[in-house]
């Protein structure tokens, strides 16, 4: 685990495999379950449960170097996350404008970092699932969602695009 920065700093992941479901009394998010229903039997999902980086380091590269080492760490293993509002972050509860603006603002984030989202496969409403397109978890992914196959064709193609290909 990544040390905490004085509280500046929060990183969380769980790593789960099909054998470590089967042997944890504890509670494992719908978005695991649905991936490891597809895995392969030598792979691992890797959950990030949270990053919160304080107000003040934001936009210094700080979530997204420790997302960069866990994808490095991880590199042949579906890497997944549910990102939406860390609550305790609101003195009240945040209204919907400020809901699609952090939204927009994670999907900016974690698309910039190689994840794709599967909210169309998963479904939630104030979060947003994503899943790292390292290649392997996505070949994964596409035996069992073609919606998640065409968006990340669509995808790979505004790059080509983008570069003149």
């Amino acid at each position: 685990m990544i040390p905490d920065m004085q509280g500046k700093v929060g990183f969380h992941y769980t790593i789960y495999n099909k054998q470590s479901l089967v042997e944890t009394d504890k509670p494992v998010s719908f978005l695991v379950q649905d991936m490891l229903d597809l895995i392969e039997p030598n792979m691992s999902v890797v959950e990030i449960n949270y990053i919160f980086v304080s107000p003040d380091l934001r936009r210094l590269g700080i979530a997204g170097n420790l997302i960069k080492k866990l994808q490095h760490r991880f590199a042949e293993d579906l890497i997944v996350v549910a990102a939406g509002a860390i609550k305790e972050e609101y003195s009240e509860e945040p209204v919907a404008e400020q809901y699609e603006d952090l939204l927009s603002n994670l999907d900016k984030f974690y698309t910039s970092l190689g994840f794709v989202s599967i909210n169309t496969f998963v479904g939630y409403e104030d979060k947003i699932a994503y899943v790292w397109d390292n290649g392997r978890a996505m070949r994964v992914l596409a035996k069992e969602c073609e919606a998640v196959a065409l968006e990340i064709q669509h995808r790979h193609l505004l790059k080509l695009d983008a570069f003149g290909d």
